[in-house]
């Protein structure tokens, strides 16, 4: 059952990769130096949430919840860069 939450856990924390339209729009100022981080972010949350899915599946919960953490800083840092 535990297992299931951090599951669940690695789709809310991929969700934000799917506005990934909204932020080349909302990204005007300076898009140029934006677009490669924008363009990169979702292949970077499929990669990490599928490793972090792994690393759970293979009982290396630390390095499971470190990748965890950092999608979620990233999806905050994301946001970040665009609205500056």
């Amino acid at each position: 059952m535990k297992n299931k939450y951090f599951y669940i856990l690695v789709i809310l924390a991929a969700l934000p990769a799917l506005s990934t339209p909204l932020m080349i729009s909302a990204a005007t100022e300076g898009y140029e130096f934006k677009k490669y981080f924008i363009f990169f972010y979702p292949v970077y949350i499929i990669v990490a949430a599928f490793l972090s899915w792994q690393c759970y599946r293979l009982e290396r919960k630390a390095v499971a919840w470190i990748l965890l953490i950092l999608m979620i800083l990233t999806d905050i840092t994301i946001w970040q860069l665009v609205k500056i």
